[in-house]
């Protein structure tokens, strides 16, 4: 069974490929990381961070052209949407002995979100 999600929140460092070994063949991912952010409403009428359910999330890239795409055009702090297959990642800690775990995101769809943008500029029509 497959559990789709969406995850937004800001990019906590640029994103990184690496070179893997998958079936005997070279493959080219990237990875990044996403603070999911969740704001409640407080006394005041304004807004805060919930504290219990903001966390990072780990995503994997495994389309080359999107992963080109992102490396190219997203940096650290820069706001997104992720979405794909939602896996979570358990293991022991080593010094504590506390289990652990992870959310991990295999990113179908990763796009820019528009607030702090000032400027986008297109690039030239391919021609055919």
């Amino acid at each position: 069974m497959t559990i789709n999600a969406e995850v937004k929140g800001n990019l906590l460092a640029d994103p990184e490929q690496k070179v893997i070994q998958v079936k005997g063949e070279n493959k080219t991912i990237t990875q990044i990381r996403i603070w999911s952010d969740v704001y409640k409403k407080d006394a005041a009428d304004g807004f805060s961070q919930d504290e219990e359910k903001s966390m990072p999330v780990n995503i994997t890239i495994w389309n080359e052209r999107l992963g080109g795409e992102v490396m190219h055009l997203l940096g650290k702090g820069m706001r997104v949407n992720a979405q794909g297959e939602l896996t979570i990642q358990t293991w022991v800690d080593k010094e504590s002995g506390e289990h652990k775990h992870q959310a991990h995101i295999d990113a179908n769809y990763v796009n820019l979100a528009l607030n702090r943008i000032e400027q986008i500029q297109m690039k030239p029509k391919q021609e055919l």
